[in-house]
């Protein structure tokens, strides 16, 4: 349904166990980058946090290009940050976290 917000949580490939050729294939354009090659690349060069989470959002339609969010994603909006903030405050009192 339009505007139905989901939580993810991607599994990260391990592109230093690769050869070169798997890496290179993998990284060799950037300039078309997806997440799993942004998050790839990030894990990497060691700067992805240990949790991961994506959240995503159900578009009314991917057909047509236009500017701006449809009124169903438009109400997700303030809803999505409330379950970011929910998110990072449940991470934060996690025991053994900092």
């Amino acid at each position: 349904m339009p505007g139905s917000l989901y939580v993810l949580e991607p599994s990260v490939p391990d592109i230093r166990a690769w050869t070169d050729a798997e890496r290179h294939e993998f990284l060799a354009d950037l300039h078309q980058v997806e997440p799993s090659r942004a998050f790839g690349l990030a894990a990497a060069l060691g700067v992805l946090p240990p949790i991961l989470r994506v959240i995503g959002c159900e578009p009314a339609t991917c057909d047509d290009l236009v500017i701006g969010l449809s009124p169903a994603v438009e109400r997700a909006v303030g809803l999505a940050v409330d379950r970011i903030l929910h998110l990072v405050a449940e991470h934060s009192l996690t025991p053994g976290r900092s």
